[in-house]
């Protein structure tokens, strides 16, 4: 059975593992060692489930979860336990014991089987020159008798590259990959071309992959009437004190090689009794005339490669490993023989908490291959696919699983380990673990309900997903609604979105504000909720052609400009006449603090009672986003007849923003955002001229956006989100709030923290729907998705 594994990326896993014990563990760290297992039980769900789709498959662990734990033995290595006590819990009744290595070990590079019509196959001398001979081939199953001349090809020098292929007929042909001048044609299917470069590095590019090699020697076979293929294999040869097992494994890339280094002997151990059995192997010899892929077919080995980099970054502590466990290998006692055999150890990243046994994933019994929990270990090494959520549309997996449609996915039977099992556990006649269930069409076109049965190992293929360790979720549904134009897909598109949401039917007055500068349009949506008009964004030089259009749908006969000549230039103004706008006004002032006293002063709110004072100030990254989270409620407070108008502060209160607080009557000042933004002394000035004041804030902007939704709360049902990123989509959105009357808050665009989603849980609305301002590169389907699940609960 030949089972894909997993590599674990180094530079993931450098990132993710802080802390690097060097040298064996103490007597004290050994006595030490915790119990692998007992955090987790073998497979519990999610119930906070985020994703946009239609199912969530929430899973554990990447890879076939069989055996070893690379992070599992990262954590237990870290948790004070030496290598013999984590290969012991991995391959239970097992023990450590010696076993000589082979002459050689092979790895294939390249096959038939990979190649359409023949390959070429670039080798270049690095640091030596290389020595290239042809002999006849020894193997007889290939009618092969070893018979004959060894011929003496040439020598590679150093630095240079040379181009090696076959003919139809295979006979070799090395051409100078600069010049093209052929080096050498001659040989047969029946001959071996060979680059010996032992202690030479050499580096191999084939069609499918390139690999870099010091030890041994490069195996060239052509095939008979193959068209030009190729086998092209690496001879690991020992030498020097070092065997030629140990000098492969010197290559193989699983784990860093700045983990532990009982982790790494665990590694090595595996890595080395894992070649071991497949050394040999005939089918190996008939597919590739090899005994390991360098891929994660077998093992992912990148020869020199990972020697040179586990020498430049860690000082050779992998190589250390492999050198001071060399020979070693764990042995189990054969059932049925007695004899001493050395384990097949078969491992994978990480298995989410829980190692499954052989029987459960692929039917076959295998006495040291059970299911085990080390799930203390893996949480130990901070393993950062230990959970994961993907999710699913309906019509998506029904192609994966080739139906008319999509109704459920289930897992019916588990192992010990938590995977869906797999028919052979209990004969043919017993379905396998997993259940799909959907529709097909016939032949002769009526559709048929039918139930499909999958292994776990089957499952994680068709779903392309880490681990068969799952849980598969329906998704709560909450009706959900993209305000975007989906056409042109940017921000000014979006305002327009809006407005065609919020006024389906026309309005007599718009509200203009600049598209790409927050400054002049803080205070825009009090504006626009007390005209019960939207508000749309548009370039500075001239009325977008969107804008426009949308300007004659409402048939709008008023607008308001807010800011000056260089926030929006009479052009816009002509423009907005040509579109059938009779009354066009500005409000503006010479800067952001005037024309904020302009907005409020149209208002007429007098006496205002409360106003809200923002944070502005040139080139400030504080200077939109409270002004933002404000925007909602002031629309929905003058659309309601008792509007606060907001004003501009800095850090002190500006003569303008003085004035209109007198000209309003205002008693009660709502300071909006902390102190980082707005300083004590603004709440002093303040309440030395006889106001009250209170502060509406929170540790960043989404929190200060909730705690101002909190103090005007709108009726339940509808929360309409916008991206805290950026300003042009929450300027319009909070107009629409006001027209909606609905919770309006600020949301990240990437992910949606956790705090934000606690918050929206705990709203408890019985039938939520969900606005969202702007396509997904405003506000991500990841956040969409955790919002839904949010509400939803």
């Amino acid at each position: 059975m030949t089972v894909a594994r997993t590599w674990l990326a180094l530079t993931v896993a450098v990132a993710m593992v802080a802390t690097v014990l060097v040298g064996a563990p103490s007597a004290a760290d050994a006595a030490s060692c915790p119990p692998p297992g007992g955090a987790d039980t073998p497979f519990v769900a999610d119930p906070a489930v985020t994703s946009d789709k239609d199912v969530a498959v929430v899973g554990g662990g990447w890879g076939h979860g069989v055996g070893m734990s690379q992070y599992g033995a990262q954590g237990g290595a870290l948790s004070g336990c030496d290598y013999r006590t984590i290969l012991g819990a991995y391959y239970p009744g097992t023990q450590v014991d010696n076993q000589a290595s082979p002459p050689v070990v092979r790895v294939g590079l390249l096959d038939p089987r990979s190649q359409a019509n023949g390959a070429t196959v670039a080798v270049t001398a690095e640091d030596g020159d290389v020595r290239w001979e042809m002999h006849p081939c020894s193997d007889p199953a290939i009618g092969c008798t070893g018979s004959g001349a060894t011929t003496q090809v040439g020598v590679q020098r150093g630095g240079s590259t040379w181009n090696v292929r076959a003919s139809g007929s295979g006979e070799y042909v090395i051409t100078e990959a600069v010049t093209g001048a052929e080096v050498f044609r001659g040989g047969n299917m029946y001959d071996e071309l060979d680059a010996l470069h032992d202690g030479t590095v050499v580096r191999i590019a084939t069609p499918t992959l390139t690999r870099r090699s010091r030890w041994g020697l490069t195996r060239f076979d052509s095939v008979a009437g193959g068209d030009g293929k190729l086998y092209v294999v690496e001879h690991i040869t020992g030498g020097n004190g070092a065997s030629a097992i140990d000098r492969y494994l010197w290559g193989l890339e699983e784990v860093p090689a700045s983990w532990h280094v009982e982790a790494l002997k665990s590694q090595a151990l595996a890595g080395r009794s894992y070649a071991h059995n497949r050394i040999g192997l005939a089918s190996r010899q008939r597919d590739c005339r090899c005994d390991l892929y360098p891929t994660t077919a077998d093992q992912h080995w990148t020869g020199w490669q990972r020697e040179h980099d586990d020498q430049v970054a860690t000082g050779g502590r992998w190589k250390t490993a492999v050198t001071a466990t060399a020979g070693q290998v764990p042995r189990y006692r054969d059932p049925a023989t007695g004899a001493a055999r050395i384990v097949e150890a078969f491992y994978s990243s990480s298995h989410g908490g829980w190692s499954d046994s052989a029987l459960d994933v692929w039917g076959t019994e295998v006495p040291y291959l059970k299911a085990v929990d080390t799930s203390n270990w893996e949480r130990a090494a901070n393993n950062p696919r230990q959970r994961w959520t993907v999710g699913f549309t309906n019509a998506d997996l029904a192609t994966r699983f080739q139906l008319a449609s999509f109704e459920s996915l289930t897992v019916e039977t588990r192992g010990a380990g938590g995977r869906p099992t797999t028919r052979d556990v209990n004969g043919d006649s017993a379905p396998d673990g997993a259940k799909v269930v959907g529709t097909i069409q016939k032949a002769d076109g009526t559709i048929e309900r039918v139930a499909r049965w999958f292994s776990g190992e089957q499952l994680r293929w068709k779903l392309g997903v880490y681990s068969a360790l799952v849980h598969v979720q329906a998704v709560p549904r909450v009706p959900t609604l993209r305000l975007q134009d989906l056409d042109n897909r940017h921000r000014i598109g979006t305002s327009v979105a809006m407005s065609r949401h919020g006024w389906p039917q026309g309005a007599g007055a718009v509200v203009i504000a600049r598209a790409d500068e927050a400054a002049d349009a803080l205070a825009g949506a009090a504006l626009a909720g007390k005209l019960h008009a939207p508000l749309l964004t548009t370039g500075s030089e001239a009325l977008h052609p969107l804008v426009s259009g949308e300007v004659a749908r409402l048939g709008a006969t008023a607008a308001y400009l807010l800011g000056g000549d260089k926030a929006l230039s009479p052009q816009v103004a002509a423009d907005l006449r040509r579109a059938g706008v009779n009354d066009v006004q500005r409000l503006s002032g010479p800067t952001r603090v005037e024309t904020a006293a302009a907005i409020a002063r149209r208002l007429q709110p007098v006496p205002a009672g409360t106003a809200y004072l923002v944070f502005s100030a040139p080139g400030h990254p504080r200077s939109w986003p409270d002004a933002l989270a404000v925007s909602g409620p002031a629309a929905r407070l003058a659309r309601a007849g008792t509007p606060r108008p907001v004003l501009v502060t800095g850090t002190s209160v500006p003569d303008a923003t003085w004035q209109v607080l007198r000209e309003l009557l205002v008693r009660e000042v709502v300071l909006v955002g902390g102190e980082a933004t707005i300083p004590a002394s603004v709440r002093s000035e303040l309440e030395a001229r006889g106001f009250s004041v209170r502060r509406l804030a929170g540790r960043e902007r989404y929190a200060t956006s909730r705690a101002v939704a909190e103090d005007v709360p709108a009726p339940a049902g509808t929360l309409l989100v916008a991206t805290g990123d950026n300003f042009p989509d929450g300027l319009s959105a909070g107009a629409l709030a006001g027209r909606l009357d609905v919770t309006f808050v600020l949301v990240p665009g990437g992910q949606l923290d956790e705090d934000s989603r606690a918050w929206v849980r705990a709203l408890r609305w019985g039938d939520p729907r969900l606005l969202v301002a702007g396509g997904s590169a405003a506000v991500s389907d990841a956040t969409v998705g955790g919002l839904q699940a949010a509400l939803a609960s």
